[in-house]
């Protein structure tokens, strides 16, 4: 088992990282842009400048149902988050 993360902004490049493998899942972190924006806005020494995120969101594919993702609200503590999506993909398969 393992966690890759990358932003996989677009259908196809989810599609390459996940391909037919039906054990691995994607988890599709779901923000609005002015919550994205003020996170980014505090984030010092990062290699993405807050100036890209625009081009990130215009750039997005939302995930359709068709890709089976485990959406997760950001707008809570990145503990929770975490504690969220542990206990979900627990339960996957289950």
């Amino acid at each position: 088992p393992g966690i890759i993360t990358c932003s996989a902004l677009t259908k196809a490049y989810r599609q390459a990282i996940i391909g037919d493998r039906p054990n691995v899942r994607l988890v599709y972190l779901r923000g609005s842009r002015d919550l994205i924006a003020g996170r980014l806005a505090t984030r010092h020494g990062h290699f993405m400048p807050p100036s890209l995120l625009q081009s990130q969101l215009d750039t997005l594919e939302e995930p359709g149902p068709d890709e089976h993702p485990l959406e997760v609200d950001v707008s809570r503590l990145p503990e929770q988050i975490a504690g969220d999506i542990i206990g979900r993909l627990s339960h996957v398969g289950s």
